[in-house]
């Protein structure tokens, strides 16, 4: 068990933990206050996957342009850059389950964030259906 940091008292399993987000907290079963890890943590591992993905493709690039020039491939094969991706994958989501703690929350933080990820997701859905939209037209 995780101790809460509010209370300071054993009350959230790693699972709980890890599936907590700053919109979407973990709320203590002792204390009733929510935390989550940090939301600096959650953008640094999106930015760490973007970063992974991007050189994958990279070097995914680089080995057909060899092979279409040379005739052979001497660079990874897509299984191993698949791999790679996927043991790098499990170590990051490993070390924010292990590694970063909790981060108490406010009422109005939380709230604030809601707010935030509600007007984001709209926003989204008027992008998706403005680019459908425009598809129909002919654009």
């Amino acid at each position: 068990m995780i101790n809460c940091p509010h209370c300071n008292k054993p009350s959230t399993s790693r699972w709980e933990k890890y599936c907590s987000s700053t919109s979407d907290p973990f709320i203590c079963r002792r204390c009733n206050q929510p935390s989550s890890i940090p939301g600096f943590v959650e953008s640094a591992s999106a930015l760490l996957y973007f970063f992974a993905v991007f050189v994958a493709l990279n070097v995914f690039a680089f080995t057909v342009m060899e092979y279409r020039s040379s005739g052979e491939a001497n660079g990874p094969t897509v299984g191993a850059i698949l791999i790679a991706l996927l043991v790098f994958s499990v170590a990051v989501e490993v070390a924010k389950a292990y590694l970063v703690p909790l981060k108490a929350l406010s009422d109005s933080y939380v709230d604030g964030r809601k707010t935030t990820a509600k007007k984001a997701t709209v926003f989204v859905i008027i992008l998706v259906l403005a680019a459908a939209f425009l598809g129909k037209c002919g654009f």
